[in-house]
């Protein structure tokens, strides 16, 4: 036996792995699998640092895990911060496990409905500010229906805490339109009355105060002054409105208006007829014919004019009864008889009376005023 071999032969010789190097390059060798395996750890390691980092900022924008309720304390910065993390992970996504994919699925729709809660949150406060309440006669709710929508599908139970806040809107916009279709053109009674039932409607003092004065101001009588101190006829009067347009309009050009009975106000118990036409001869001569002027006096109708006794002229042209004075202008003369009126109302008697021109004989036209009940 060859001793010089020694036990083991030859380190060099080819086949004797004693000895050997290792080959990098040698898929099968046990530095590089090593090598390998290091750095599929580390990936795996920062996906999974990642991944969890997005749960963990996804987590705090909410109110609890259910993930239903937005947290109180969320802001613009956590969801801007989350959402960072987000398009981060997004970029791993090659290296994500099956469940890591869901998750970064449902992050992406959290962040979302977040967002719509930020925006719809800051639509509301726009609306209504401080004090509830719309001041904005353009203001439109299109962008906060479709903000609405979009919530009250990724949270349902967090749309509910806010749609008395939307429904508020939603009442006061309606009441805005028809005050804008009152207050445009011409006064129309019926539009007036739209927009005053729509505000009203909204239930809410801080609206009413708000709107109401507004809306054109009409008279009894169906009149609206408008900004330039002209005074115009509303539409579509009502029919009180109508009445107290009459009566003032026969009050003013003395045209004959009448009443069978006595009420409870003064001036509606008595009846009045005037003429300022020369067509009034005495009715009779029971009430005596005098050309001695009347003194007159104050009315108690609440006429303006007081009763200016007339000069005395020639003598009345024949037929013409003055028993009760004569005036030189039609408004004392209804003055006078509206005193008598009152005192017959207050005596309890309604009667019935009118005021009549008096031709003179030298051309001058008196008046005076007689009861013809």
């Amino acid at each position: 036996m060859d001793k010089s071999r020694g036990y083991g032969g030859d380190r060099n010789e080819k086949g004797d792995n004693h000895g050997r190097q290792s080959d990098p390059n040698d898929s099968n060798d046990a530095y590089g699998l090593r090598a390998k395996t290091t750095a599929q750890t580390t990936t795996n390691d920062d996906t999974t640092v990642a991944i969890e980092t997005l749960e963990k900022d996804v987590r705090g924008l909410f109110e609890n895990k259910l993930y239903e309720l937005p947290s109180k304390h969320v802001t613009e910065a956590k969801v801007a911060a989350a959402s960072k993390q987000y398009k981060k992970v997004y970029k791993l996504r090659g290296d994500l496990t099956k469940s890591q994919k869901r998750t970064l699925k449902l992050s992406k729709n959290r962040i979302a409905a977040i967002k719509h809660v930020i925006a719809i949150q800051a639509s509301i406060k726009t609306a209504l500010g401080d004090k509830q309440v719309i001041t904005d006669a353009k203001y439109d709710n299109t962008t906060l229906s479709t903000q609405y929508a979009a919530v009250a599908k990724a949270l349902p139970k967090y749309s509910k805490t806010i749609k008395a806040d939307v429904d508020l809107i939603d009442g006061e916009v309606k009441a805005i339109k028809a005050i804008n279709t009152a207050t445009t053109g011409d006064p129309d009674q019926q539009k007036i009355n739209a927009a005053t039932t729509a505000i009203k409607a909204v239930k809410l003092k801080a609206f009413e105060d708000y709107w109401l004065p507004k809306l054109p101001k009409v008279a009894a009588d169906g009149t609206v002054t408008k900004t330039d101190g002209t005074v115009a006829e509303v539409k579509n009067p009502t029919p009180a409105q109508q009445a107290q347009a009459a009566a003032k309009k026969n009050t003013s050009t003395g045209t004959t208006a009448s009443s069978g009975s006595q009420t409870a106000t003064r001036t509606t118990g008595r009846t009045t007829t005037s003429s300022t036409t020369n067509s009034r001869p005495a009715a009779s001569s029971s009430h005596g014919t005098t050309n001695r002027p009347s003194t007159g006096g104050s009315t108690g109708s609440g006429t303006a004019t007081k009763p200016q006794p007339a000069k005395k002229p020639h003598a009345p042209e024949a037929g013409w009864n003055v028993s009760n004075g004569v005036y030189s202008t039609m408004q004392a003369a209804m003055a006078a008889m509206n005193k008598a009126l009152d005192r017959e109302l207050d005596a309890g008697r309604a009667r019935i009376a009118h005021a009549y021109s008096v031709p003179y004989q030298d051309g001058t036209v008196m008046y005076s005023w007689e009861f013809t009940d």
